[in-house]
């Protein structure tokens, strides 16, 4: 089966995995913050419209960090398997 993103992509991507880490804890906590604020906002009005759009978001953006960092562990593991 064809590779949809080349090994060189994922060595590019794999070195930026604290930042990616890091933008994983800063959506985390908004997404936090924004659930947290949720009930305390009517919802029809301009802030839980804005609430309902920020859920979105950070849930979209939380799904191809943990993707690229899962793909990264997965790789190191299979990287420190083969040097054995």
């Amino acid at each position: 089966m064809p590779q949809i993103i080349p090994d060189n992509v994922w060595e590019s991507l794999c070195d930026l995995r604290p930042q990616f880490f890091l933008m994983l804890v800063i959506a985390v906590l908004l997404l936090f913050v924004s659930i947290a604020t949720f009930p305390f906002v009517d919802p029809n009005s301009a802030a839980g419209i804005l609430i309902k759009i920020d859920l979105m978001i950070f849930t979209a953006v939380l799904i191809p960090i943990s993707y690229i960092l899962y793909r990264c562990r997965k790789r190191e593991q299979s990287e420190n398997l083969e040097g054995l």
